[in-house]
């Protein structure tokens, strides 16, 4: 019995590796190299660009650069939006 539960929890960690490293490292991956993605239901994942841009420190008034970056833009699809809002 023992045997047997060792060989179901490795196999269901192996399982929940795979299913961590789709969930978090693909869409990373496709997203990075400028291809959106839609999860039906969840909503769009899109590369975006934010310019350089002067900023303000709060603490000193100091403007300050900040150099452009991308980003990740996200829009909630109908189906998400509806679950939250319940």
């Amino acid at each position: 019995m023992r045997h047997t539960a060792r060989t179901l929890w490795a196999t269901g960690r192996i399982r929940w590796r795979t299913l961590f490293y789709a969930v978090r490292e693909r869409p990373a991956a496709v997203v990075g190299k400028g291809e959106g993605l839609n999860l039906v239901g969840f909503g769009p994942f899109s590369k975006g660009e934010r310019s350089e841009r002067l900023a303000r420190n709060p603490r000193t008034g100091e403007e300050i650069k900040v150099e452009a970056a991308k980003t990740v833009k996200f829009k909630a699809g109908q189906r998400f939006r509806e679950a939250v809002n319940q």
